[in-house]
C-alpha cells in the first residue's frame, strides 16, 4: 500500500530534468555550472595522462623561454598571431607543467561552456538551453579543443563572445555605446589571436546590412568601429604577407616531396 503511494507520489512530481526544463531564465547560470563540470570530469584525467604531439609540443618550446623569443617565435615560426602565446607564455611563469598549460585551454572551454545557455536564448530561442549546453559540453571537437596546448580554445571563446555581444552591440534599436566600444576591442583581441576571426567580423557586418530599417544606423558604427579596428591592426598586415609567403613556400616543398632546403639548415 505504501508502496503503492510513494509511486502515486513520484508520478506526480516532475523529474530534475523537467524541473529545469520548466524553469528557463533560473537555469541558465546553473546549467552552465553543471555542465562545465562534466566537461571538466572528462577533460582533467584525459589531460593528466595523454602525451603531447608535435604542435603542442612547438606551443611549449615558442613560451618556454623569454617574452621577446615569445613573440618573435609566434609571428616567424608559428606563423600565427601573437596573443595565443604571450598569454600562454604568461600563464607557464606560474606553473610550467604540461597538464598546466592544457588548462588554459580547459579554462577557455569552461568560459565557452558557461555562455552556451545565453547563446542559445539568442539564436535559438524556441530550444531550450539545456541541449545546446550539452552538445557543446560532451562534443568531441571540443573536448579535444579543451586538451590542446594551441590557440583553438581560445579562438572558441572570443568567438562565442562576439556571438554573444554582436545583438546588444548592434541589433537593438537603441543599443548601448559600452557594448558596442567591448565588441570593438574584444574583435582586435581576437584578430590579434587567431586571423580567421576577421571572417565572423565580415558576417555580423553583412548581417547588419541586410537587415535595413533601424539598424542601418548601426551598421555605419559598425564600419566606423571596424575601420578602427583595422587601423589598430595595420602592424601585422605586413606580417601576414610574410606568413603566406612561407606558407606557399612551405606547402609546395611538402607537395612535391623534394627538399629544396639544405639538410644542416633543415635540421637547425
Amino acid at each position: 500500500m505504501l508502496s503503492q503511494r510513494a509511486k502515486k507520489r513520484n508520478s506526480q512530481q516532475p523529474s530534475i530534468f523537467h524541473r529545469v526544463i520548466q524553469n528557463r531564465q533560473y537555469s541558465y547560470p546553473t546549467l552552465g555550472i553543471v555542465f562545465i563540470g562534466i566537461n571538466l570530469l572528462v577533460t582533467i584525467p584525459l589531460a593528466a595522462v595523454l602525451n603531447i604531439w608535435f604542435d603542442e609540443a612547438y606551443s611549449l618550446n615558442t613560451t618556454g623561454h623569454t617574452l621577446g623569443y615569445t613573440f618573435s617565435q609566434a609571428i616567424g615560426f608559428e606563423e600565427q598571431a601573437p596573443v595565443y602565446f604571450v598569454l600562454l607564455f604568461l600563464w607557464r611563469q606560474i606553473n610550467d607543467s604540461i597538464f598546466w598549460a592544457r588548462l588554459f585551454s580547459m579554462s577557455c572551454i569552461a568560459g565557452v561552456i558557461g555562455l552556451s545557455p545565453y547563446l542559445s536564448r539568442l539564436y535559438l530561442k524556441n530550444l531550450h538551453p539545456v541541449y545546446l549546453t550539452a552538445i557543446v559540453a560532451l562534443n568531441p571537437f571540443i573536448v579535444w579543443m579543451a586538451l590542446e596546448v594551441r590557440l583553438y580554445a581560445l579562438s572558441t571563446l572570443i568567438v562565442a563572445v562576439l556571438l554573444y555581444l554582436f545583438p546588444r552591440a548592434y541589433l537593438k534599436t537603441e543599443p548601448y555605446r559600452w557594448h558596442q566600444l567591448i565588441y570593438s576591442a574584444v574583435a582586435l583581441l581576437g584578430l590579434y589571436t587567431h586571423y580567421f576571426i576577421g571572417l565572423l567580423l565580415i558576417a555580423h557586418g553583412i548581417v547588419l546590412l541586410c537587415k535595413g530599417g533601424p539598424v542601418k544606423r548601426s551598421f555605419i558604427a559598425f564600419t566606423g568601429h571596424m575601420l578602427l579596428v583595422g587601423l589598430c591592426f595595420t602592424p601585422m598586415i605586413v606580417n601576414i604577407v610574410g606568413q603566406v609567403s612561407q606558407l606557399s613556400d612551405n606547402t609546395k616543398i611538402s607537395a612535391s616531396g623534394i627538399l629544396t632546403t639544405p639538410e644542416s639548415s633543415l635540421m637547425e
